[in-house]
């Protein structure tokens, strides 16, 4: 019970802090039903471990933070795991003129020397773990939605915010140290 305490508004926050509706979390985190975000965020019921570990790895938040007391949402360990994972992911993709221009598009920064500053550990200290963590929430949703796992048509707007999120951290260097989606909010 005491779980859910902690984990609902902490899941709410993350949801609301992204500005997603109860049908785009449950699409991001490959829920059947919208219903149960809302179970979640009035702590009715909680996700299953492998849902548990979606929220986290695709808002790159801990897990201590979504069900304890007392923690960071952010840490070095689990963001830059996260980076390393995504790195990897979209660097064995082949650069083929064939393959989906969307796809190539969501993963161009990677291969990009841009890209590349970003993801040397050197550079990292100019960005905020908050910062790293919208970065990989965008990411995260450009996969999803070039790899047609959310239909492009309903997530249009998500994506075109994702993008010009990405380009104004990595490319223009523009508040390294201010996240968008700030978690810190309280629920409204």
């Amino acid at each position: 019970m005491a779980v859910r305490t902690f984990f609902s508004p902490h899941f709410k926050q993350l949801r609301q802090a992204h500005d997603l509706t109860g049908g785009q979390m449950a699409d991001l985190l490959h829920i059947k039903s919208k219903v149960s975000i809302s179970q979640f965020e009035s702590a009715t019921s909680l996700p299953k471990p492998m849902t548990l570990v979606g929220i986290s790895n695709l808002f790159a938040v801990s897990l201590d933070w979504l069900l304890q007391p007392g923690y960071q949402p952010y840490n070095e360990d689990k963001i830059s795991h996260l980076e390393k994972m995504l790195y990897t992911f979209t660097t064995q993709i082949p650069a083929m003129s064939d393959f989906s221009t969307d796809y190539y598009a969501a993963t161009w920064f990677m291969r990009d020397p841009i890209g590349q500053y970003y993801l040397d550990p050197a550079t990292h200290t100019d960005y905020s773990l908050s910062v790293r963590a919208n970065i990989i929430y965008c990411l995260n949703v450009l996969i999803q939605v070039t790899d047609k796992r959310l239909k492009h048509s309903q997530y249009s707007e998500l994506e075109t915010r994702c993008r010009k999120i990405l380009e104004d951290y990595i490319v223009h260097k523009k508040n390294i140290t201010i996240p968008v989606f700030d978690i810190t909010k309280e629920p409204t």
